[in-house]
């Protein structure tokens, strides 16, 4: 059974204050992949190392299940996938799957 990985920084970076811009300049990471791991929690197959140094720079343990849940594929079939549509606004926290 292949595992997934549920991020959730976005909390973390609301706390935070900061904007995307200034986390990415103050961490050196490109500012797309600051935003792509910190507008809503992401499903993701592996942990990159920008998570870590994401986590780092925020002052988070990245093994912690608050920042990042350890999914089986099997549940994560079983939950609908959210979509765009133009005429319905999408909810801020729903999980994004990135395959």
């Amino acid at each position: 059974m292949a595992r997934k990985f549920l991020i959730k920084l976005n909390q973390v970076h609301r706390n935070s204050g900061k904007s995307t811009y200034r986390v990415a300049k103050e961490s050196g990471l490109v500012y797309n992949t600051v935003k792509k791991y910190t507008d809503r929690p992401i499903e993701v197959d592996y942990i990159s190392p920008e998570i870590a140094q994401l986590a780092d720079y925020y002052g988070v343990d990245w093994r912690d299940p608050n920042i990042i849940e350890i999914i089986d594929e099997d549940e994560s079939d079983t939950r609908p996938i959210p979509t765009v549509h133009e005429d319905e606004d999408e909810e801020e926290d729903s999980p994004v799957r990135v395959r």
